[in-house]
């Protein structure tokens, strides 16, 4: 038998957080939820109640929160992040790695180092660190245009990844997907922690729940 916080307000706070809380451990880490699909989910919210024992349960099918989380998930594709990744913006781009580097190089560039430096030239990379460079934009004869000013950094993409009004920005959604697809969820989280937000691009905080 299940029962209902008596405050409807506090009940679908409860379940939200549980809800996040879930996305944060395992829905985008290790299932590859999109961060931008953690408000959907959450707008089933109101389909949970509470047991007696402070389990969440899904009403209509029984399921406790995790396991129909992952079955919500699992019936929606659209929300999660796609095979395809920019290897090029996460070896070269705002938040470049070692490991991207490598990637791009035996998948894309089936090993060639030339093509390997003269890419991260166009980029404006280093190859010796890991120091931010800048996506190249091609003339019409496919040479690259002057490179912006070196000595502006890159923006972390979780800094805008959230508009004024709370919304996700496209632009910076599709970058924290080729983060979390080319570099995994752990080290896209502390990109995310030096800017100060989770991987939803909320501000980090301490949940009650």
């Amino acid at each position: 038998m299940t029962k209902v916080l008596f405050d409807s307000k506090d009940r679908l706070e409860h379940v939200e957080g549980r809800m996040a809380e879930w996305a944060e451990s395992e829905g985008i880490p290790v299932l590859g939820m999109l961060p931008t699909a953690l408000e959907d989910l959450q707008a089933q919210a109101s389909q949970f109640a509470m047991s007696a024992d402070d389990r969440v349960i899904h009403a209509a099918s029984g399921m406790e929160l995790p396991l129909f989380c992952r079955e919500w998930l699992k019936a929606r594709p659209h929300c999660q992040v796609q095979t395809a990744s920019d290897l090029q913006e996460a070896a070269f781009g705002t938040s470049p790695s070692l490991k991207a580097r490598s990637a791009l190089l035996k998948t894309e560039l089936n090993g060639d180092v030339d093509a390997f430096k003269r890419l991260a030239a166009q980029w404006g990379a280093d190859l010796h660190t890991l120091k931010p460079g800048v996506r190249p934009i091609l003339s019409v004869d496919g040479r690259s245009a002057p490179k912006p000013d070196p000595k502006v950094p890159s923006n972390n993409p979780f800094v805008n990844l959230r508009k004024a009004d709370g919304t996700i920005d496209p632009l910076y959604l599709g970058k924290v997907q080729s983060l979390l697809s080319s570099i995994g969820a752990q080290a896209t989280a502390r990109i995310a922690a030096a800017a100060g937000k989770d991987l939803t691009g909320l501000p980090l905080r301490t949940r009650p729940f």
